[in-house]
Formats: C-alpha cells, structure tokens, sequence
C-alpha cells in the first residue's frame, strides 16, 4: 500500500491500522458479488431490532397537508444563480465541478436566522448521534427538529466561525428533496440547528418496518433522494456522510436529505468528542483509505441505500468496521443484488471502485428517469 493511501491517525480505528498495515492493494482485482453463504459476521452482540413504524400513508392521513410545498417533474433540469461565495481550502464542503449548470430548477432563499436559545421548546428526545442530540421541539409554536450540538462549550473561536460560515451557506438552501433549514443558536454553550420537522421519521425506520411499500413506491422515494442530492452537488455541497438514517419522510412520504453542508463543524466535534468521521456500512472504499474524496463518495453512498431501498435489508448487518474494510476496499466485495431489482443496474455503476468510473448524480438522474416500473 502507498504511504498516501492510509488512513489518517485521526480517522483510523486501532484495528483498521493494524490490518490495512499488514495487506497491499490490488488494482487489478474487480469487485466481487458477497456470496449468500460467506460466514464473516462478527456476532459478539445481536443486531438491534428496529422497532416497526406506523405505515407512512397512516401517518399521512393524519395531517393536513401544506399549501406552501412545492413538487418537482422528471424533467427539471434547469439553471439557478448561484452566489458567489469565498475561495476556501480544498477540505472544504465546497468544490469544483466540472458543470455548474447541471442543476434543479429550484431557488435559493436567504433565511439568516439567528434564533435566541430561550425561544426554544424541547418537547420530545428523538436520537443521540456521535455529534449532537436531536429533538422535536417548538420554536416560537412552530414545530421544529432541533439537533443540539454535544460539543458546545468546547470549540474555538476559529471553529465558531467555521460554524456560522457553514450556517450562512445552509441558509441560501430550499429544495423539496432537502430538509428545510430555519436557524440556528450560534451563541455558547448552546449551539444549536432549527429545521423542519419531518413527521414520517427515518428512511432506515420505514424500510425496517412492516409498511407495504410497492415497486412505484421505491421508485419515488429514489428519484426524491438522487434530486435531493443532484441539488447539493450543483450547489457544491458533498453530503459525506449519505445514509438511510440521515433521509427523512415528510408529512406526504417524501424523502427529504439531512446533515449536509455541515463538514467542517462535524469534523470539529468530533475531534471534541474522539468519534470517528462517516459510517462504514455507507463508506466509499476511498474514504475507507483516507484517500482525497469529493462527489463519486455520495454516488457510492447512493448506491447502497438503493440496495437498501430493493431489499429492505440493513447492509452489512453485524460485520466489524476492520473487516468491512478489508472487504469493501482490500478485496472489492459487494452486497448480492436482489433477484428482478429495478435499480440492479444501476446500482452496479454507482458502486464501482474507481471513483472516476462512477456516474454524475445527473447521470444518474437521467438513468433513473428511463426506468420503467
């Protein structure tokens, strides 16, 4: 293996170090289909059982919908100005690309809300992840989410700034397929993001329960998911951490794409708090080596939540981070596609190994607005 393609001291686990130290990469090898039967689970704990959701369309029957959402077709392949914004370093969410035009016909909104920590209402906990807290809460009678982050108190000046930088970016954001940003506390100790509430929960929550979802059904929620995403990477953003927890269902059963545009203050925290950067099961194998990474790393993303989408399977279930490193970037393996999937095809092009091979998120579009179901 190349000096330049371990896996930084800051991201790498103890056991990841010791093993990608020991095995040298093989280009040549092309990736392999994981067979049925391949016994590599680690199973020291059982998986946790997600608990089973009310059905989406239930949900949806119970709230009124809103005048104020808009909807997309499958042909919107429109322009927006984009505005200009400071040269920043290339670890930055903000990157080159090579079309700037390739982007959804939606516009950009100025909100630039800065909101007093004493307007807000927690009302019910929702989840713990490794940065931050998330509520449903009530700011000003509005219901909101609210995501707290769990290294207040602990960042510099110089992160804070990064963090109201970030903010100000999330702020000239709006697309149907992206979760609403409202505000933001940006005031020590209690540093804290303001967005819409999404009431369908988890996309990982609604495929794991007993919910009918039809082959028309997975289809819409993909297309919502690649629009989503195709509107972050015209804008410049790189998601970095794209999985079935960060997509959320709204009050109509649409996808909606959470946690993006905030790397530099995630990575932040985490250095706080000793956690590691993105989730293995999502993990493109050149994030896997610490190598450099920019959109492709979404499109593989991308391409295990539609296996997750066919299947209805948590991927990699059980399997430890430092073998799910060796198979994913050492030996080339993927998950089996499903008999008669919809999205087989395409899935097979988004996980591809070489990051250069991997379609655009506009060609993925393209692709996914020619299939049938």
């Amino acid at each position: 293996m190349k000096q330049d393609d371990k896996i930084p001291m800051d991201v790498a686990s103890p056991e990841i170090k010791e093993f990608l130290s020991q095995i040298q990469q093989n280009p040549s090898k092309k990736p392999e289909i994981i067979k049925q039967n391949e016994n590599i689970q680690e199973k020291k704990d059982e998986p946790k059982k997600i608990e089973a959701k009310k059905p989406i369309k239930n949900i949806i029957q119970e709230i009124e919908p809103s005048d104020s959402e808009t909807s997309s077709t499958d042909d919107e392949l429109g322009t927006v100005v984009l505005t200009k914004r400071d040269t920043v370093k290339e670890e930055s969410i903000i990157q080159k690309q090579d079309d700037p035009n390739s982007v959804l016909d939606y516009p950009i909104m100025k909100i630039d809300k800065e909101i007093e920590f004493e307007q807000l209402d927690f009302v019910k906990f929702i989840a713990r992840g490794s940065f931050k807290e998330v509520f449903k809460g009530l700011w000003l009678g509005l219901e909101v989410a609210l995501m707290k982050l769990l290294c207040s108190g602990n960042l510099s000046e110089s992160e804070l700034r990064e963090f109201k930088s970030e903010l100000s970016l999330l702020s000239q954001l709006a697309h149907p397929n992206i979760v609403q940003f409202y505000g933001a506390c940006t005031k020590e100790p209690n540093l804290c993001i303001v967005t819409e509430f999404c009431h369908g929960g988890t996309l990982l929550d609604y495929l794991q329960s007993d919910a009918e979802i039809t082959r028309k059904h997975q289809y819409e929620i993909a297309l919502d998911i690649v629009r989503g995403i195709y509107y972050l990477h015209a804008n410049k953003i790189v998601h970095r951490d794209l999985k079935t927890p960060n997509i959320l269902l709204d009050r109509h059963g649409d996808a909606k794409i959470a946690d993006f545009g905030l790397s530099k203050t995630v990575n932040a925290a985490r250095t706080h708090l000793n956690t590691l950067v993105g989730t293995f099961n999502w993990m493109a194998p050149e994030v896997m080596y610490g190598q450099n990474y920019s959109f492709p790393a979404d499109i593989y993303a991308l391409a295990i939540i539609l296996w997750e989408i066919s299947t209805r399977k948590i991927p990699f279930e059980g399997i430890s981070a430092a073998n799910l490193t060796k198979m994913i970037a050492i030996e080339k393996k993927r998950l089996p596609l499903p008999q008669d999937g919809i999205f087989n095809s395409l899935i097979e092009k988004c996980w591809d190994q070489d990051p250069n091979k991997r379609p655009t998120i506009k060609e993925v579009l393209m692709k996914l607005q020619r299939i049938k179901v």
